[in-house]
């Protein structure tokens, strides 16, 4: 395998869904890239064979810490209710995907339709999306995976957009779950633009990257519009100053 991708859902019980219905639900949701060649039941665990790769569903008959998920919970600015809905989650089903091929998005698709079958046909309360560490309503992520396509990347489901106000009121922004799709983590720091307006430009300029591939360079300007064009910088990452990311000046 050349890379792997997974994510946690988290449960109101201590059930893996039937094989059946989760087969059911990714024939009938998947299209040519994501349908699977076969699911079965081995060892307990719910196995997906693709063409090119393969996913794993096990169940975990106990709840992630709730000192390790609330800071996440507390972080989910898009969804207030998450501590609330998952503070009593009783299990776990820990879903990864491996593939043979190097096509990170691939990869992350397949994962997201498997995650999003898992969710449908369980007592799902909320997905935990590990490389991004960010949780997700059941309602949200599965109705963002049905609109999935190579056109229409759920990207928000993929990579999670830490904000932070300084004490002075500004505000600083950073990716985390670009570098898994092969792309450099996109900060701002120190704005004096509103949360939202930072959001927007960061997650815009996420897609971007993504979407054409796109390599930013030190020197180079993202045009937000006609009248904003960001300078772009090359620097230490934040979260990791062995990685680099990249700024863009606003």
């Amino acid at each position: 395998m050349h890379g792997y991708a997974g994510a946690i859902v988290l449960l109101g019980d201590k059930m893996l869904p039937s094989v059946r219905r989760v087969r059911t639900d990714l024939m009938q949701t998947s299209e040519d890239e994501t349908r699977p060649t076969n699911v079965a039941l081995r060892e307990g665990a719910l196995v997906v064979e693709y063409p090119d790769g393969i996913g794993i569903a096990s169940l975990v008959p106990e709840p992630l810490p709730w000192s390790d998920l609330l800071p996440i919970c507390e972080q989910s600015w898009h969804w207030p209710e998450a501590a609330k809905s998952l503070e009593k989650h009783q299990g776990q089903v820990v879903v990864s995907v491996g593939t043979t091929t190097d096509d990170a998005i691939h990869r992350e698709m397949l994962l997201t339709r498997l995650v999003s079958a898992v969710t449908s046909q369980s007592s799902a309360r909320g997905v935990f999306w590990v490389d991004a560490g960010v949780v997700h309503s059941p309602t949200y992520f599965v109705g963002r995976c049905i609109e999935m396509s190579r056109e229409l990347l759920p990207l928000e489901l993929w990579v999670g957009f830490n904000g932070l106000e300084d004490p002075d009121g500004l505000v600083s922004m950073c990716t985390m779950g670009l570098r898994k799709l092969g792309y450099p983590e996109i900060e701002v720091r120190h704005s004096s633009a509103s949360q939202e307006d930072v959001f927007d430009i960061v997650f815009a300029a996420a897609h971007f990257v993504v979407d054409n591939r796109a390599v930013l360079k030190e020197g180079d300007v993202f045009e937000v519009s006609d009248e904003q064009q960001l300078p772009v910088h090359q620097v230490s990452s934040s979260m990791d100053a062995s990685e680099t990311a990249i700024l863009l000046e606003m």
